[in-house]
């Protein structure tokens, strides 16, 4: 794998947090930027923390449909990351606040979520 590779886009929605999945390409390809993983049924918080942990230019990750991504695995989230596009996911409150954790991001996208543990008054912003 390209150690230099800076953009990825995953258009295989089997991959997964695991050694061969994205947990690897995280450890191969430390100066990736932006991050692609819509509609990635099998990604979860682990694989985000992998990202997260691995991977500290991230600016761009795109997470939209990703079920089984909570937020959590954004604990500690990089200060360079700016976008976050999140539409479509089941949440937690801790989740969301990791999310923002950083206090770098410039746009986040939570378009039709759901927040698990949230004040129903969320939904009202």
């Amino acid at each position: 794998m390209d150690k230099g590779l800076k953009h990825h886009q995953f258009s295989i929605t089997h991959l997964s947090d695991d050694a061969l999945g994205l947990k690897n390409l995280s450890k191969s390809c430390k100066y990736l930027k932006e991050v692609n993983l819509f509609c990635c049924a099998n990604i979860a918080d682990n694989g985000i923390r992998s990202l997260n942990q691995n991977c500290r230019q991230l600016r761009t990750v795109d997470i939209g449909m990703c079920q089984k991504i909570s937020g959590v695995g954004f604990q500690g989230c990089l200060p360079t990351l700016a976008c976050l596009k999140a539409h479509s996911c089941v949440l937690s409150s801790t989740g969301i606040t990791e999310m923002l954790s950083g206090g770098g991001l410039e746009y986040l996208n939570l378009a039709n979520f759901i927040c698990i543990g949230c004040d129903p008054e969320i939904y009202l912003l």
